[in-house]
């Protein structure tokens, strides 16, 4: 009787197999947490533009106002205009009026009795985000800085109109730390012309 020999699979063979599989299984593996991140930054940069776009648009409207005097606008650009610009003082819905980087005008009343309404409409922004699901003891807070700039000279009637924000938990961060992470953001920027009174 002849009895055929049938052969195997050698112990290197099978070393080699599960280095290849374990080296692949790895790889998927190690692309999910990069994944997960990709996905949480671009939400937190989606949300950041979001808010952006709700600022820029009523803080446009409010300087483009024809309520607007010349002497407002003027005599704030005179007065507290700087490219230096303290984005350490007046977090949420202070920024702007104790540093006055933001006109009265854009954000609160103005001389005139109408124009913008900012600092409420960013302060409305942020109850909307703390409420329904997400309202929680651990409700993020909304930090920002909106500042404005106009160029003396032949371009004074224009208006630059920035914002930064943060999209995480502040509560726990110092002002230093708050203004350190401001800084490094994306600057979302808008222009606004006058169009008030002369």
């Amino acid at each position: 009787m002849n009895a055929r020999k049938k052969r195997g699979f050698s112990l290197m063979e099978v070393n080699i197999a599960v280095f290849v599989m374990a080296t692949g299984v790895l790889a998927i593996v190690g692309l999910f947490p990069l994944g997960m991140r990709e996905s949480i930054l671009s939400q937190m940069d989606f949300k950041r533009a979001m808010f952006a776009d709700y600022v820029l648009n009523i803080a446009v409207a409010a300087a483009c106002s024809t309520n607007v005097t010349w002497n407002e606008w003027h005599s704030w650009a005179n007065t507290y205009n700087t490219l230096n610009v303290d984005i350490n003082r007046g977090w949420n819905e202070n920024v702007g009026r104790s540093s006055k980087c933001v006109p009265d005008f854009i954000w609160t009343t103005g001389e005139s009795g109408e124009g913008g309404r900012l600092g409420e409409a960013i302060s409305a922004y942020g109850n909307k985000q703390n409420t329904g699901f997400q309202h929680a003891s651990n409700t993020r807070d909304l930090t920002y800085a909106v500042y404005c700039v106009v160029v003396p000279g032949f371009s004074d009637r224009t208006m630059g109109i920035m914002v930064r924000s943060l999209e995480m938990d502040t509560r726990k961060m110092s002002d230093e730390e708050k203004r350190r992470r401001l800084e490094i953001q994306p600057v979302y920027y808008a222009e606004a012309r006058f169009q008030g009174k002369p």
